[in-house]
């Protein structure tokens, strides 16, 4: 689903079908290994409406962590995390942006010293990236990346929405970033007076389940959201190379015999259930 997501998005330029592919199958890895990690994480017996928010808070934090993921494959591949590569993409900001003198003497001694602060937001990132995804210390990652994410929306001030930037260009649309910040700080915030509550390091570090079993008000969601994503790859008309056209619809067709046989496992199993607890 998300391979396919990706493609429509056309982000990444001539790399597009290389970093949706490296994306998609890296997301896929920390899912197994974030699976794994249940047999160590904590069963919360709460409501179910507090346990519902909680799901959607957890889906939310994995979205920004596979955004994040996507964004560090695309900013490799265009050179962005190389030194001149991020002093270029610094420089620009300061060149082009609107935000206050003093700010943008900041970001002029960030290029300047770009040999040191392009490997930290790289570490950073990757490692924000991965937490985020699989759900591990989630209150200080989540917080710690929206002050990033808060930054980036300030620093993206008045810097046109095509690159290189061009003078005479409209301005990026800014509530992309500001929205991902504000959905970032009300998860960072969620985990942290969650873990406020607990007195154990392995929920601090681990957190709650993730694969618990959901609610039938959650399946019915979560269908009426691949049948949409299904309607939308199949009437998308891509518009650039063979082999992307070719991707793309082999991942609708493998999506939806995929999640409706995921479905019939589900019935099979609560069926099974229901007879032992019978008989």
């Amino acid at each position: 689903m998300l391979f396919a997501i990706f493609l429509m998005s056309r982000n990444g330029g001539n790399y597009i079908l290389l970093v949706s592919l490296l994306s998609s199958i890296t997301i896929a890895a920390l899912a197994i290994l974030s699976k794994f990690l249940d047999r160590y994480r904590i069963v919360l017996q709460t409501e179910q409406s507090n346990l519902l928010v909680g799901r959607w808070i957890n889906l939310f934090t994995i979205t920004i962590g596979v955004m994040l993921i996507f964004q560090v494959y695309e900013d490799s591949l265009l050179n962005w995390f190389t030194v001149e590569g991020y002093r270029g993409l610094v420089n620009s900001y300061v060149e082009y942006g609107s935000t206050p003198l003093w700010f943008r003497n900041a970001l002029a001694w960030v290029a300047e010293h770009a040999n040191i602060f392009m490997p930290i937001q790289r570490v950073f990132e990757v490692s924000a990236a991965i937490c985020m995804v699989i759900l591990v210390f989630r209150f200080p990652i989540v917080l710690l990346t929206t002050g990033l994410f808060a930054i980036l929306s300030f620093t993206e001030f008045g810097v046109t929405n095509v690159w290189p930037p061009t003078p005479g260009k409209p301005p990026a649309w800014v509530f992309e970033l500001l929205l991902t910040t504000l959905v970032s700080l009300t998860c960072g915030l969620y985990y942290l007076f969650d873990a406020l509550k607990y007195k154990s390091w392995r929920y601090w570090m681990l957190g709650s389940k993730v694969f618990e079993s959901i609610s039938k008000l959650d399946k019915y969601l979560l269908f009426i959201l691949f049948f949409i994503l299904e309607i939308i790859v199949f009437s998308v008309t891509p518009s650039s190379k063979e082999n992307d056209i070719i991707a793309l619809h082999l991942a609708a067709l493998t999506l939806i015999p995929l999640f409706y046989i995921l479905i019939l496992v589900d019935i099979y199993r609560q069926y099974k259930k229901l007879i032992i607890n019978q008989t």
